[in-house]
């Protein structure tokens, strides 16, 4: 879980408007980058344990979210492949219960 234990200092500094105030969104959107992509890390992590697989890098991708736009760092592996499902499907719950409230003209 590089992500997590090895912080650089751009993700140590409080994100803050220029008044000085703590910018709790980007803070939020931060943390659940970081908590998303250490899941990610720790699963493909179990699928190469057994030494039939190994890491290859990662494929970077967006997911708009409440808090703000993710880049997810998605492990990408040497034979197979790795698919965070469970973040997607969370993400198609939200939306389709966003869809749901809105009328069919999109209002409220």
């Amino acid at each position: 879980m590089e992500i997590l234990s090895d912080p650089t200092p751009d993700m140590l500094a409080m994100p803050r408007f220029d008044d000085g105030a703590i910018d709790m969104q980007e803070l939020l959107r931060r943390l659940a980058e970081q908590v998303v992509n250490a899941v990610m890390d720790a699963e493909a992590d179990q699928l190469c344990a057994g030494g039939a697989n190994s890491r290859n890098g990662y494929r970077e991708r967006s997911l708009a979210t409440c808090v703000g736009t993710l880049t997810l760092r998605i492990p990408k592996l040497r034979s197979g492949s790795f698919f965070p499902e469970d973040v997607l499907e969370r993400h198609r719950h939200q939306h389709t219960q966003g869809a749901a409230r809105r009328g069919e003209d999109g209002s409220l």
